[in-house]
This record gives structure tokens, sequence and C-alpha cells, in this order.
């Protein structure tokens, strides 16, 4: 949706909004993996198996995870990188990629689904924070 509103609003697919193309594409493995973790249970009842791999909730699942969520900080500071934005959104960038990363580590060292469901909820908060730092940041 980013994408598409500002291509919309430039009337062109360029670099800016390849970016925003970029980072929601790296945040959803780390934000539908912890929503499949927790509900886990309730999905394989029904015959799916949503974790990387086809796999049940265990290390290597939470290692998967773990490397997307680390990708998420890097391609949140791409529009920076880039110049499309200041150095508050790069700190709202930072700042909600380390929201995420904190409970994928946890997660990885304890496969536990508490640290599953803390970073789905980091998730939930994370896009919308650093979109809106974006647009801020060029107010």
């Amino acid at each position: 949706p980013p994408m598409l509103g500002y291509v919309a609003a430039t009337g062109h697919f360029d670099l800016g909004a390849g970016l925003l193309f970029a980072m929601q594409f790296m945040w959803q493995f780390p934000h539908f993996w912890a929503i499949a973790w927790v509900l886990d249970e309730d999905y394989a009842r029904a015959g799916f198996r949503l974790l990387p791999g086809g796999r049940t909730p265990d290390r290597s699942a939470a290692a998967t995870i773990l490397l997307y969520t680390l990708f998420v900080i890097p391609v949140g500071m791409l529009p920076w990188v880039f110049g499309f934005v200041g150095p508050f959104a790069l700190a709202a960038a930072i700042l909600g990629g380390l929201v995420m990363v904190v409970p994928a580590v946890r997660l990885f060292l304890t496969q536990d689904t508490r640290d599953a469901r803390k970073l789905m909820f980091a998730s939930f908060i994370y896009l919308p924070v650093v979109q809106v730092a974006y647009v801020l940041d060029l107010l």
C-alpha cells in the first residue's frame, strides 16, 4: 500500500517506491511467521504449516525468523542512505528494528510462544511507526 500511494502521488515508480516496497517486503516475513508461531496449533489442526520450511515451532524456524528480522534494520535505513529521509526517520527505523530484533533473539534462545507473541506485537508497531516517521521527516 505505501508503494502504491507513492506511485499514485508521484505518477511514477522510482527508487523511493522501491525502497518502500523493500521495507514492507522484509517486514512481512518475521511478522507473519510470528503470527504463525503463536497460532501454530490452530493452523496445524486445519492442516497448515506456515512456519519457515513447513516446520513446527523449533530452533531452526526461530533461526530463520531471527535472520529475516535482522534484515529489517538495514532495509529500513535505506531511505536515509539514499537521501529520501533525514535523521529522525533513520533513528525510528533503527529503534523500531531493534524493538523487533530483541524478541526475535529471545525467540531463538527460548523457542517460547511468549517471545513469538512479543515479536508479533513488535511487528504490529514497527511498520506504522517507521512509515509515519518517514512522512514526518519530510515535513
